[in-house]
């Protein structure tokens, strides 16, 4: 297998914009990029985007640009969560997972990540990917400074994927205990070659991770708590989102892992915890990553 195939074909991807009104064919926005992007946001006022792109070979770069008809990318429009500080041992960060909050003041991430990522055979579940440590950092856009998140710094466990509710008072996240006995070596952290599938994988590297809630409190923090029927239930939760009224969080569920499950499905449960109930509009293989 070839790990370049990805980096080869960059140029071919076309990022669109639609109105979800409209019937007509969504506008080609972004083409011939050179580089990866990817993961992207819009404030709640639609003045700002946030979006992750390698800018000068830095991987953890990510834009934070104002809206405007035409859009020009310099080097003040981006940061890079690599400014964060860590420890000589852990490799640099991507800023895994961020997002940036409604108002466009704030991002959140995982900082000081390891994680394990594995091809597999299966071109349909080509990969296996989770973080196996790390911890939430915030970034001020105004300030233009990060700092961890209390409540969501403690080591022992791995803290991933947080997303704002809507008044930016709290911030929902997967967490799971650290598995860093999956690497060889985690000062030479490298992406895997597996003749073998999802399936396969899944049953040697598991892992579940639980939804919990932690204040934001303008970057204070603070207790972080397991949200009721999204947690210690024997299996995987994440890629949780709050409804815009801030009553619901949908997330998605599997047996263990956080990305590209075959038995992933989406779930609907009261934001202050609760009875989680299975969404029907699940297909039968696949459903992941619900946004706002």
């Amino acid at each position: 297998m070839d790990l370049k195939v990805g980096k080869k074909h960059f140029k071919k991807m076309k990022w669109r914009l639609a109105d979800i009104s409209s019937y007509e064919e969504p506008a080609v926005v972004m083409e011939n990029l050179p580089v990866c992007a990817s993961c992207h946001l819009f404030s709640k006022d639609g003045e700002w985007m946030s979006m992750e792109m390698n800018f000068r070979g830095d991987s953890g770069a990510h834009l934070i640009t104002k809206v405007r008809e035409t859009i020009n990318l310099s080097e003040r429009d981006f940061i890079s969560w690599n400014d964060f500080p860590k420890p000589e041992i852990l490799p640099k960060t991507r800023g895994l997972f961020a997002k940036m909050s409604p108002s466009g003041e704030y991002m959140v991430s995982t900082v000081h990540e390891i994680s394990y990522a594995a091809v597999t055979n299966d071109h349909a579940f080509s990969q296996l990917f989770f973080p196996t440590y790390g911890v939430l950092a915030w970034y001020s856009t105004d300030k233009k400074r990060f700092a961890l998140l209390p409540g969501a710094d403690d080591y022992d466990v791995v803290h991933t994927d947080p997303s704002w509710s809507w008044d930016e008072k709290k911030i929902v996240f997967s967490r799971a205990e650290t598995k860093n006995q999956y690497h060889d070596d985690i000062a030479n952290i490298r992406t895997h070659v597996e003749d073998a599938d999802i399936h396969q994988l899944n049953a040697r590297f598991p892992i579940q991770f639980d939804l919990y809630q932690v204040p934001f409190n303008k970057g204070e923090g603070g207790m972080a708590v397991p949200v009721r029927g999204a947690s210690r239930n024997g299996m995987s939760n994440y890629f949780p989102r709050y409804s815009p009224d801030g009553r619901w969080i949908v997330f998605t569920q599997s047996r263990t892992g956080i990305m590209l499950q075959p038995d992933s499905k989406l779930f609907i449960i009261p934001a202050r915890g609760g009875e989680a109930r299975r969404m029907q509009c699940n297909r039968a293989l696949f459903n992941s990553y619900p946004h706002r």
